[in-house]
């Protein structure tokens, strides 16, 4: 009764005998009460096959069931099983209990209780004379130095020390390979609280119980340059407190709490394989950022955004945490916060610097869509020949002159791209009047009978005296491209849907690049005043 009497849960009581059924909140204890923790059977959720009463409940991953005369026991609530299945294999089939008590627990709520008990942990502070602590630190030497004397015990290594001919200076180097910050005393890195001796415990975890990968950590450490080393001490600690400060470990259930990470109860010590989980992450992640020493709180900044984002996935157990950091890569991290960053701009906001940026950059985006277009009047397009007949099989190609000053066109064959030289029409751009477009085109007029099919994507250029230069796209892509291009050359605006489509994309990307050296100022919606003038302008230089 001692875990459950520091619970402060909504109790419920069943009574079989009188076929009635009554619930009261339990006042067990004082150590952390909330009104989310005493309101725990409104909550909702899509199985109610284990629930008395027919009550839902929420993410419940554990019951604590009290029988007269027994010990309350806390199981694991199956989802198969009705809960007076559970009471009966719990009785062991005896026919005299007349009622029994269970305490539903939410898996939030278990999950902060699971987290308290590490809260001990995190406070403890170090004592560098307990032989506990410094037994610890010998094993994390051991397991990676000394295969054979960790096999023996940690004891051989304490009597024997004399026998181990090995100088100062080398366990020195050695526990500096292992990343610790005080090479002499490495016992003293664990001082600070939080996260205390926490951390020494993961480590020692990690080394005892992935000892394969623990020892290729600190070889392959071993093997870089002293600029590159990933410290593993040093980062486990600083890993330890970031795990506690996202999981809120030692804080009190909220209210409003979502934050329910169902592998914690996938596995016994869920948080210590989070933990080697996460200590290879970021080994991995200050592989990939060519880090150094002077990196190791950016280091830090993206482990942050890793564990958040593989966390949001809700993973059912550590092996699936796993492969979802994997997912975050560094370089994926970066692409994500620069996405992220570049979203929140106001680029289309009403702001005046914003503005006024816009304003600056747009002329030199047109001039470079009318570039593209013009360039691609040059290369020229085959059109198919339309007529009052409607002549099949049969084209006529037309480009532009490099120089901009004049159309040339003339028969071709499918699929040829005939040269400037080999085609006998031409049209001066002096002579041209207008570009007209759809129904106002003269062969549209003439041919009523097909102009519902390729009216779309049919254009005219009028010319003098009372001529036209006329053509059907194959595409509304080369229809928006030469229609544009053509407008172009006439100094007329480029009106079609894919030319708003650049300009807006182009422009996005341009004012994002003139920002790059604003990130993270407060830019003012309006520009600052002018200063007033001076009394006299004797300062200024006379010629």
């Amino acid at each position: 009764m001692s875990i459950i009497g520091d619970l402060a849960l909504s109790r419920v009581v069943l009574e079989s005998e009188g076929r009635r059924s009554r619930r009261e909140t339990s006042g067990f204890s004082t150590m952390r009460r909330s009104r989310a923790s005493r309101e725990i059977i409104k909550v909702d959720v899509e199985d109610t096959s284990h629930v008395p009463f027919g009550t839902k409940h929420k993410d419940v991953v554990k019951v604590a069931v009290e029988m007269q005369g027994q010990t309350t026991q806390l199981v694991d609530l199956d989802q198969k099983e009705s809960l007076e299945v559970i009471v009966e294999k719990l009785c062991e089939g005896g026919k005299h209990v007349y009622s029994y008590a269970c305490i539903l627990v939410p898996g939030l709520t278990f999950q902060v209780l699971l987290f308290c008990c590490l809260d001990d942990r995190i406070q403890t502070e170090l004592d560098p004379g307990d032989p506990e602590q410094l037994d610890k630190v010998r094993k994390l030497y051991a397991l990676a130095f000394d295969r054979d004397l960790s096999a023996q015990g940690s004891a051989l290594f304490a009597e024997n020390k004399g026998a181990i001919r090995r100088s100062k200076v080398e366990y020195m180097e050695n526990y500096k390979k292992l990343g610790f910050t005080n090479h002499t005393s490495p016992i003293l890195d664990f001082e600070e609280t939080p996260p205390g001796l926490l951390a020494l415990d993961c480590m020692l975890y990690f080394a005892e119980n992935h000892t394969e990968s623990y020892n290729k950590l600190v070889f392959e450490n071993s093997c870089r340059d002293d600029q590159y080393v990933c410290p593993f001490a040093r980062c486990a600690i600083a890993l330890t407190l970031l795990l506690c400060k996202i999981l809120q470990v030692g804080e009190p259930p909220s209210e409003t709490g979502q934050d329910y990470h169902p592998m914690f109860f996938a596995t016994p010590n869920a948080f210590e394989e989070v933990f080697c989980v996460c200590i290879q992450s970021l080994n991995k992640t200050w592989r990939e950022m060519r880090a150094i020493h002077e990196d190791f709180d950016k280091v830090m900044d993206v482990c942050r955004e890793q564990i958040g984002m593989a966390l949001s996935h809700r993973p059912r157990s550590p092996a699936i945490f796993g492969t979802k950091l994997q997912d975050y890569s560094y370089h994926e991290i970066i692409r994500q916060i620069q996405d992220s960053r570049v979203s929140k701009l106001p680029l289309d906001g009403d702001v005046e610097p914003f503005c006024g940026l816009r304003n600056t950059i747009t002329p030199g985006v047109v001039q470079l869509i009318k570039a593209h277009r013009l360039s691609h009047l040059v290369k020229g397009g085959l059109f198919q020949k339309f007529n009052k007949r409607r002549v099949k099989d049969k084209f006529w190609f037309c480009r532009l002159a490099p120089n901009f000053k004049a159309f040339h066109y003339g028969d071709a064959g499918e699929g040829t791209t005939p040269d400037i030289d080999q085609l006998s029409g031409k049209l001066d751009l002096a002579d041209i009047k207008q570009l007209v477009t759809g129904k106002q085109c003269p062969h549209m007029k003439e041919s009523r009978s097909q102009k519902d099919s390729v009216t779309p994507y049919a254009f005219s250029i009028l010319y003098y005296p009372d001529n036209s230069l006329d053509f059907v796209a194959p595409t509304k892509e080369m229809y928006d491209l030469w229609t544009d291009g053509i407008s172009a050359l006439l100094d007329q605006e480029m009106t079609s849907k894919t030319t708003k489509k650049e300009m807006e994309m182009l422009l996005s990307m341009e004012m994002r690049l003139a920002l790059l050296d604003t990130e993270g100022l407060q830019l003012p919606s309006e520009p600052p005043p002018l200063p007033p003038e001076p009394d006299n302008y004797d300062f200024a230089v006379k010629l």
